[in-house]
């Protein structure tokens, strides 16, 4: 069939025909590769409600957060969307995700058409074709980005409630009411840096200023940035207790140096609402196909003029950002691509409002495009197929059977962390609860990542001293292989990696395998591949080998020697080439960070390193150890990631009274504390700057809940 017949056949069906045919069409790739969609990886690990305990992580919720405090050292959700986790605990998972999944694309096609027939008075053709492009980006997100899908419902009802006649209490609270809405399905922190941007660019551009003019407008919007901020307060402050000595502080060097533009540049090239590839293949084709034409052949009208204004903007920023050299901490602290996480959205608009002359002089232009979003989102399908081949669906990774029994060994008295080698197996871990050291964030702290750095260098390209937010464990071999000739086993070891999962087969005389699959999965023909990840989908994740290490420390251990070191250098390169037998009997100091306090050794008579020392609580916000030493001033390490919030206190058995202590870093990376001579309680608390300030943490606390 030829193009021509393919547009005329294409003609003879209605705009609604198209429109409905449209939406199907991209709610069809949810079903094919969903319920849970294979991009959609990043939320379904986040989400598993059986492995969450709903009242500790909605409701009762810390000052700490696991997830962004970054190798402290479990996988939190106080970041995510809170209606999502509600309904995620209430219905059936699957059944929740592909709801939302198709709520995410038929939200931004309803009101970016609504926008644009109501507010630019747009014809339904070109605003259903805006429309169902805007909607077809969701389809190959990496996450609910709820945030992105319900801007134009945002924008639309602000605009709605500024024009309003109700009384003031009722406008009061339906700002109220939209303002939860959006604090509830948005991801912090990424949605808060896109919404300000989003809506100043409608509101200054758009709207022509005329919001100033409108006492009664600029108050709602002024109540609705207020109140999204309120009901998210708390996970704002602890976010920024996170970015004390996070990889984001290496981000400084960035500014003023000229690195920083390629980066943001390309992110900002590819679909802002997930940085997705597509973008810079035919979707990128048909933004260019008709806002170069209706540039070209048509005079620009005023709504366009105000579009390319905001383009201009966004694409002005990655070009003056080099060039800034002010205020490096703010830069630092934030990801500066997510404020052009809208510029998607006003991209869809745009094409809309230059279709209006194509259309009015050539149809055929309109019909073209349809192809072409039709081809893109074939091309995205395409894509999912060919990963899932490699990869498996994301389905089923949590109905390991295996993995829920391995999980339900760790308790107080058997804490350990377990590492996935190759992808998705890194990924989905913690939504069994087990903890990991590895991850991927940019606010894990910059001593994690070094350390990490020591257990894959020199297998990385980057240099072992160069912090990097991706810590994952990867080999590019398709043969069995010691872990030893990628990875510093000692250093793993040290990391209380209990156990290794995958695909492949691994060996070592210190890893004891206690499940096989048998075969390796890089040998396996596409076919073997298909049928296994076939049979995955239905019956669960089970095509991988799991390794005991013998040699891995336990959580909390005292040492019988102190290694005092002149700084960090020093200290990272004794720890590269140290054995597992001096790793575990002598701790290594930094003097420039631990002072002349510590400058004593500790005593040969200490305890074994695994005994004395009785978990009596471990939460994520405290800790409690029972010690019993006969030596006076024991060093005791615990192997969870140094942060400068948590406190130690003593209390002995004899008396009530707390006495507080100094929990200094050991191995450049973890915990370690004097324990005093006798029977003692342990009490180690997370404490953040705000966590004293009744006031401020009642108000986040109502605001949240």
């Amino acid at each position: 069939m030829t193009s021509s017949n393919i547009i005329r056949l294409i003609t003879n069906f209605s705009s609604k025909k198209i429109y409905i045919i449209s939406i199907f069409w991209l709610i069809l790739h949810l079903i094919i590769f969903g319920p849970y969609s294979y991009f959609n990886w990043v939320t379904a690990f986040n989400y598993p409600p059986e492995l969450v305990p709903f009242q500790d992580k909605l409701l009762g919720q810390g000052y700490w957060n696991e997830l962004h405090a970054g190798g402290v050292d479990r996988l939190g959700l106080g970041f995510q969307s809170k209606l999502g986790l509600i309904l995620f605990y209430l219905l059936p998972d699957k059944f929740v995700f592909f709801i939302l999944s198709i709520l995410m694309v038929i939200i931004p096609i309803i009101y970016t058409k609504k926008l644009l027939i109501e507010y630019f008075n747009i014809k339904e053709k070109p605003a259903m074709f805006a429309a169902i492009f805007y909607g077809s980006l969701f389809v190959v997100s990496h996450h609910l980005m709820f945030s992105n899908a319900v801007l134009p419902l945002i924008i639309y009802y602000l605009e709605k409630i500024s024009i309003s006649k109700k009384k003031n209490i009722t406008i009061l609270s339906y700002v109220i009411l939209l303002s939860l809405f959006w604090a509830s399905v948005s991801h912090i922190p990424y949605a808060i840096i896109m919404i300000f941007p989003a809506l100043f660019f409608w509101f200054v551009f758009i709207d022509n200023l005329e919001f100033l003019k409108n006492k009664k407008k600029l108050f709602v919007l002024f109540l609705f940035c207020f109140f999204i901020i309120c009901f998210r307060l708390q996970d704002l402050i602890a976010i920024s207790n996170s970015f004390s000595e996070s990889i984001r502080i290496s981000y400084q060097n960035n500014i003023g140096s000229g690195k920083i533009f390629l980066n943001e540049w390309s992110k900002f090239i590819n679909n802002s609402i997930d940085e997705s590839s597509f973008y810079f293949n035919t979707s990128f084709l048909i933004i260019i196909i008709i806002s170069i034409t209706s540039i070209i052949k048509y005079k620009l009208n005023f709504y366009q003029k105000k579009m390319i204004q905001i383009f201009i903007i966004f694409f002005s920023i990655p070009l003056i950002l080099p060039f800034i050299k002010f205020l490096p901490e703010i830069f630092s602290s934030i990801s500066i691509n997510r404020a052009f996480d809208s510029y998607s959205f006003y991209i869809s608009l745009f094409l809309g409002i230059c279709l209006v002359n194509i259309i009015n002089k050539n149809k055929s232009i309109f019909y073209i495009s349809v192809i072409l979003l039709f081809i893109s989102t074939l091309e995205a399908k395409l894509f999912a197929a060919k990963s899932w081949i490699k990869e498996g669906s994301y389905t089923y990774k949590f109905e390991s059977n295996y993995l829920k029994k391995l999980s339900k060994t760790k308790n107080e008295n058997n804490i350990f962390r377990v590492e996935g080698i190759g992808v998705p197996l890194t990924l989905f871990l913690p939504a069994y609860g087990f903890e990991i050291f590895s991850g991927e964030s940019s606010i894990k702290k910059r001593s994690n990542s070094e350390y990490w750095r020591l257990i894959n260098y020199p297998n990385e390209k980057i240099e072992f001293d160069n912090p990097s937010r991706r810590l994952r464990m990867y080999v590019g071999t398709k043969s069995a292989y010691d872990i030893e000739n990628f990875f510093n086993f000692n250093l793993l070891s040290l990391a209380n990696i209990k156990y290794f999962i995958s695909k492949d087969e691994i060996f070592n005389e210190n890893l004891i395998k206690i499940k096989s699959s048998d075969k390796i999965w890089k040998n396996l023909s596409t076919k073997e591949k298909i049928r296994i990840n076939f049979k995955e989908n239905f019956y669960g994740i089970n095509f991988f080998n799991v390794y005991e290490n013998k040699n891995y420390l336990k959580r909390f251990f005292f040492v019988k020697n102190s290694f005092h070191f002149k700084n960090k250098e020093f200290l990272i390169n004794k720890l590269m080439v140290s054995d597992i037998e001096l790793l575990k009997n002598s701790v290594f100091l930094n003097m420039e960070e631990s002072g002349s306090d510590f400058l004593r050794i500790s005593h040969p008579s200490c305890p074994d390193f695994n005994k004395n020392i009785k978990v009596l609580l471990y939460e994520s916000d405290k800790i409690i150890i029972r010690t019993n030493t006969q030596v006076d001033s024991c060093i005791l390490v615990i192997t969870n990631t140094f942060d400068k919030n948590w406190n130690v206190y003593y209390k002995n058995k004899k008396d009530s009274n707390l006495e507080k202590g100094k929990i200094f870093k050991t191995y450049n990376t973890f915990w370690g504390v004097e324990v005093p001579k006798g029977n003692y309680e342990i009490i180690f608390k997370y404490e953040p700057f705000y966590s004293d300030n009744k006031f401020l943490s009642l108000i986040s606390l109502n605001f949240l809940y």
